[in-house]
């Protein structure tokens, strides 16, 4: 399998910077475990809310301490510096680490952050994995957080990386602004993503098989047609749709492709209707059995197909509809409902049923056929397109000519039955071929 390939996040990581506050009080002024004395909290009301004005965190301050501070060091080209914590109205709060005479930029890390180095103490900033679980949720991650880590900054995106591990066992990695500010988007991926990726970032709160627990509990809300006792679990991937798609293979050989939506909900797709997208389970031998089930119902419908290999349509309410190759090298649509005969269509009157085949699929020769049996006899059908419905209410397709001359719109009273055919001199035609020339 590929790995997935995440952009410039790769070489980003290559200049990860954690959080780099060196700084740590000392005993006696740092205060009891569990807070500050009156000194550091007196010192960080008169001076942290200024410190906090030229950090550009824009915060309210609403308490603060200072926490400790460090000499200068000439050897290492440091200046004296002090760092204090400040809690934010209705926002996450920091720790500010800040040169003693205001000559260099105040460094602000969150207290999500500090949460590796020195940690915030302040009661109004015990909340910080709530904020962060309640702007995840925001942001179309729910995830009831149990742990939390940070990865790292990444000065030149302006983006800090933290990963996140839910108490159901899946894991995120959130991206968010730098400095932290939850108030703006953020960007939650799971963490499954990056096991398979090709980068250095890495989940490390849980292990593999931990996180694709998950999978068991998708494989149960997806109210599957068969039961499926989980017995081994992949993640595949984001898709087109919007989705995330996992496989599960079940005991007894059967595997399937749960598909998640932003929301939750689950979707269930046999592994023999998306064989390249299994990798666990035996598609090749499902879609042998799938394709003479098939067989059975398009032969119960009428039609003579023995089919080779099929494409799935999404969804329909309670049918299935599918693009079938026969082993004549024919191509079909079947519409085959939960109960019932089903139908059978070419790829040309599928089109008037509402169906499209593959491109390069359409036969036009049932089309031509029933121009004829209109009494047009003077036009081999080229192209086609579907058109609105008649005043009739009835399905309408225009087709093109294959000597350039206008063509015709074909009425028809269902997909399989023509009932009458104007020319394009006659009705608003739009395909290119019928407007090269007027008349005929």
């Amino acid at each position: 399998m590929r790995p997935f390939r995440l952009g410039l996040l790769a070489a980003l990581f290559a200049a990860l910077m954690t959080p780099a506050v060196a700084l740590a009080a000392d005993k006696d002024k740092a205060g009891a475990a569990a807070g500050y004395n009156a000194a550091q909290l007196k010192r960080g009301a008169a001076e942290a809310a200024g410190v906090a004005a030229k950090s550009g965190i824009g915060c309210q301050v609403t308490g603060a301490a200072w926490v400790g501070g460090t000499k200068a060091d000439k050897k290492a080209n440091t200046p004296e510096r002090n760092l204090y914590e400040v809690a934010c109205s209705g926002a996450m709060g920091f720790m500010l680490q800040a040169d003693v005479g205001g000559t260099g930029a105040v460094q602000a890390f969150s207290c999500l952050e500090s949460l590796s180095g020195v940690p915030c103490k302040l009661p109004e900033n015990q909340n910080s994995i709530a904020l962060l679980g309640q702007a995840m949720g925001k942001n179309g991650a729910t995830c009831d957080i149990d742990k939390v880590r940070l990865i790292g900054q990444v000065p030149t995106a302006q983006a800090i990386y933290i990963e996140a591990l839910c108490k159901q066992g899946t894991g995120y990695v959130v991206k968010t602004s730098m400095p932290l500010d939850l108030s703006k988007p953020i960007k939650a991926e799971d963490c499954l993503i990056y096991d398979v990726a090709a980068t250095n970032v890495k989940c490390t709160l849980a292990d593999l098989p931990t996180r694709l627990q998950v999978v068991d509990k998708y494989a149960a809300a997806a109210k599957l047609a068969t039961p499926c006792t989980v017995k081994d679990r992949r993640f595949i991937g984001p898709l087109k749709d919007g989705t995330v798609a996992y496989e599960a293979a079940c005991e007894g050989g059967k595997g399937w492709v749960l598909k998640v939506d932003n929301k939750g909900g689950v979707t269930g797709l046999e592994c023999a209707k998306a064989p390249t997208l299994c990798e666990l389970s035996d598609a090749r031998q499902a879609m042998t059995e799938q394709a003479g089930l098939y067989t059975n119902l398009a032969k119960a419908a009428g039609s003579s197909c023995v089919v080779d290999s099929y494409a799935v349509f999404p969804p329909q309410a309670g049918q299935e509809v599918l693009e079938l190759t026969c082993k004549d090298g024919s191509e079909m649509v079947g519409v085959f409902p939960a109960k019932g005969s089903g139908k059978v269509y070419d790829c040309g009157h599928a089109l008037v049923a509402g169906f499209r085949c593959a491109p390069g699929k359409l036969n036009y020769a049932p089309l031509t056929a029933d121009l004829k049996k209109l009494g047009k006899t003077d036009c081999n059908v080229s192209e086609t397109q579907l058109r609105a419905k008649s005043a009739k209410g009835n399905p309408q397709i225009e087709v093109a000519c294959a000597d350039g001359l206008p063509g015709y719109v074909v009425e028809y009273t269902d997909p399989a039955t023509p009932s009458e055919a104007l020319g394009c001199n006659l009705v608003g035609c739009t395909l290119a071929a019928n407007n090269k020339k007027k008349g005929g």
